[in-house]
């Protein structure tokens, strides 16, 4: 990705991440102010319908106290005259004091006299049933103890509330005895609800807490002990529950106060016009920040960058980079330039160093190799058509070792695996492998580790060389120094080195091992009386019949003169008697070479098993030599075991 892209990510990334503050500060810091305040007016609404309620209560109490403290109230709970009630307590009285109820009790609790008016008739009915039988002298309504006392507040009856307030009936001088109690009540209508919504200017609703919970469900798990006052956030309206207790101090009626929620719109109205405000304010400022990178920065990096892209591609690195200005951007181009200066030099003296390797690569006979970690070739000079007939590009990623026997290249990725590890060098690493056309030749490779600059190896390089001529050379000497010059076999120094192989492999694997001692009868005769030169080929030809019979695991030596030894691994004493035979009944049909009487020869053999206290071939070697002597002692032409040979000695010494 560019330059400009990433700057125009970031500058729009920083552009949110401010819209994301500014919205966070909103929800977080201006609209809980606007909703506390929103809720602070909606509380002072709901104490303002309260206190109305509360000045209702108040003003019957007055009314309660001024005609309880009059001396005609005092006289009328003693005497009952009628023209106190014709002219005091007519209906007009009622009407003018906006009262629905008038009690006179004495101090034992009894009626004096009561009237309800104003109400329909029923509900009439209802509160004089209520104040005849509810209220007695234990009621709240009549604890007036002393002259002072005033017991007001809300009652609630089966027609509905009252506003009700009872003072003690005293002299107009404020003096005693009490003679009684005057309740005043007010029966709480629609009219007076819509009076105080007017004198309040807030919509309320007032019901009993029985059937407002019924109204309003929302309210069933509200108990109202810890907070005096609930608030239901809508969406056009807020709506505030609290309670008025009765007037023995029990919650009584539920109001319920609406609000509207303008302080929250303005609130939210506000912010809105705040985000959009910050907003293209934010926009403005990243334009404004873009245009002056791209002036300051952008351009003149791009000028950079197209002028270094233009001498990379075309490698003019004398080319200079010229940027305006005394700031950094100047001071990179001039570092650049001393750069260029550096590189152009390099190329050179690289330019020079690799024609001098290719023309060492082209001159030498040895190929130049690389590997990589997983010893695939990355690189092979042209030396490799002369070493192996391949084309070096069909080389590139195949495996090093692909022409090379299984056995064989699971020992050469060992030894490399080590050296890659140890990141040492390896040299003289001798291996068979085949040419393009199959043929076997044998390759030598000394190498090096690449190590690059955090200290990693990434492979080797180095070279390889072909060896052919000399390893057969080496072939040849293995082949004089273990074989017999006359018959081919193996001599008996290879013999020694091949018995004790066997015996340990034996040994190590808990396998049979018998060998045979051959000693062709009569040989000095045939030499003496045809020459050596029959001898000769009578050991040629007793030795390639031999190796006719035998299994190809089995090992034929000559011991010295005509005497041969075989090794038979895995050959347990019976199998080994048995090819013996074989060899010996084979032996005895070869005629003499310019014998006149077509004279044949024999061989006598001894047979000797390794076992488990035997611990050297010699000893092996001495039993089969035992027993081929007793083969010659006992008329020549024969095998005999040295295990037999035991037996028959015990025997005899038995007898």
């Amino acid at each position: 990705m560019n330059l400009k892209p990433k700057i125009i990510i970031i500058l729009l990334f920083a552009f949110a991440f401010f819209v994301l503050a500014q919205f966070i500060t909103e929800k977080v810091v201006l609209l809980p102010d606007y909703w506390d305040l929103q809720e602070t007016a909606a509380i002072k609404d709901m104490q303002r319908c309260k206190d109305a309620i509360s000045s209702e209560v108040n003003h019957v109490g007055i009314l309660a106290s001024d005609w309880a403290t009059w001396d005609d109230t005092y006289r009328f709970v003693n005497d009952r005259n009628e023209q106190f009630i014709k002219s005091c307590l007519p209906e007009t009285a009622f009407e003018a004091a906006n009262l629905n109820l008038i009690y006179f009790y004495n101090t034992s609790g009894q009626k004096v006299w009561g009237k309800v008016t104003g109400l329909p008739p029923e509900n009439i009915a209802e509160i004089i049933a209520f104040m005849e039988k509810r209220v007695n002298k234990q009621h709240h309504v009549l604890q007036n103890d002393n002259i002072e006392s005033k017991v007001e507040g809300l009652l609630v009856t089966n027609a509905g509330v009252l506003i009700v307030s009872s003072a003690p009936i005293i002299t107009s001088e404020g003096k005693g005895p009490i003679r009684g109690h005057l309740i005043m009540g007010r029966f709480v209508s629609e009219d007076l609800i819509a009076n105080l919504q007017d004198q309040t200017s807030v919509m309320f609703d007032l019901n009993t807490t029985n059937s407002a919970y019924k109204l309003y469900p929302q309210l069933a798990d509200h108990t109202f002990t810890k907070k005096t006052f609930w608030i239901d956030y809508n969406k056009d309206v807020i709506n505030i529950y609290s309670t008025i207790k009765d007037i023995s101090g029990q919650p009584l009626l539920l109001i319920k106060v609406d609000v509207s929620p303008d302080i929250i719109t303005r609130g939210k109205t506000t912010a809105k016009m705040f985000m959009i405000q910050m907003f293209l304010t934010g926009s403005l400022i990243v334009i404004l920040i873009y245009i002056l990178l791209h002036k300051i920065i952008l351009s003149r990096l791009k000028n950079m960058g197209q002028t270094i892209l233009k001498i990379t591609e075309e490698k003019i690195w004398t080319t200079n980079i010229l940027i305006l200005g005394n700031d950094e951007l100047n001071l990179l181009a001039n570092k650049i330039n001393e750069m260029l200066v550096v590189i152009y030099n390099s190329e050179k003296e690289l330019e020079a160093s690799k024609n001098r390797y290719y023309d060492i690569a082209t001159a030498t006979a040895d190929c130049i190799i690389e590997i990589d970690a997983s010893f695939q070739i990355t690189y092979v000079s042209d030396s490799i058509k002369q070493l192996t007939g391949d084309e070096p590009k069909k080389l590139i990623n195949c495996g090093i070792f692909e022409r090379v026997a299984h056995d064989e290249k699971q020992r050469l990725t060992m030894i490399l695996s080590e050296h890659l590890e140890n990141k040492t060098n390896f040299k003289n690493l001798e291996y068979w492998s085949v040419d393009i056309n199959g043929q076997n030749i044998f390759l030598v490779a000394d190498g090096t580790p690449i190590i690059d600059k955090n200290g990693d190896i990434q492979g080797f390089r180095g070279v390889i060389r072909n060896c052919m001529q000399r390893k057969n050379k080496e072939i040849d000497l293995q082949i004089k120094a273990s074989t017999d010059p006359l018959t081919g076999v193996f001599n008996k120094g290879e013999l020694f080195i091949r018995l004790k192989r066997e015996i340990e492999n034996a040994r190590e694997n808990f396998l049979p091992l018998s060998i045979l001692m051959l000693d062709i009868d009569y040989f000095k005769k045939v030499n003496d009386t045809y020459g050596h030169a029959i001898g000769d080929q009578i050991l040629i030809v007793f030795a390639s019949i031999c190796l006719a019979k035998l299994r190809k695991s089995d090992i034929l030596a000559r011991y010295g003169g005509e005497e041969f030894v075989v090794i038979l691994p895995g050959a347990k004493e019976k199998e080994a008697n048995l090819i013996a035979e074989i060899i010996r009944e084979t032996i005895s049909t070869l005629p003499i070479p310019q014998s006149p009487n077509k004279q044949t020869i024999s061989v006598s053999i001894g047979l000797a098993t390794l076992t488990d206290n035997m611990d050297e071939g010699n000893n092996l070697l001495d039993q089969a030599d035992k027993a081929l002597y007793q083969a010659k002692e006992s008329g020549r032409n024969r095998v005999v075991s040295y295990t037999n040979l035991m037996k028959e000695l015990e025997m005899s010494k038995a007898d």
